[in-house]
């Protein structure tokens, strides 16, 4: 009776720890399949659709880099819409079995300064022959969440 309870009690254990490893699997295999990281830039007077897509990157250790970077910051206050010089979007967009895609806002300013927050992207953030000014759409996105990083050059090369 004592050997069956130990062999149960082994056997419960053995589940647990892959149950606990296939999660950590699972999550890394997620992030592996980022499959390109598109930019889009919200530039004043242009004709066109706005954000306009200026990059598809989908070199491999390009988007590794890019993941890490995003993790790479620290909760700030929502950056003043008078000093901002650029407004990017930023689709990380995942293949495999689930398709997804993560939005990002990124946004400089006039003092160097570089911020990124994650939102949800809807056809309202779409503006035509520059209809929607800068405080319209930081508006949009909101004053909370948003975390300075540092310069995101490796994607605006």
């Amino acid at each position: 009776m004592r050997i069956w309870k130990s062999i149960v009690i082994y056997l419960l254990l053995g589940v647990i720890i892959l149950a606990c490893n296939k999660s950590t699997v699972e999550k890394e295999t997620y992030n592996l399949n980022l499959t390109s990281i598109n930019v889009f830039l919200y530039r004043d007077g242009s004709t066109k659709v706005q954000p306009e897509l200026i990059k598809v990157e989908s070199d491999p250790q390009t988007m590794k880099q890019a993941l890490d970077w995003k993790k790479d910051s620290e909760p700030t206050a929502m950056p003043s819409t008078y000093k901002i010089d650029h407004i990017y979007v930023l689709q990380y967009f995942y293949g495999g079995e689930n398709l997804r895609s993560e939005y990002y806002m990124y946004v400089t300013d006039d003092d160097g300064n570089n911020y990124i927050k994650q939102f949800e992207y809807n056809s309202s953030y779409d503006s035509y022959e520059g209809s929607q000014t800068k405080e319209e759409i930081m508006s949009k996105v909101g004053p909370e969440g948003w975390n300075k990083v540092a310069a995101l050059e490796l994607l605006l090369q």
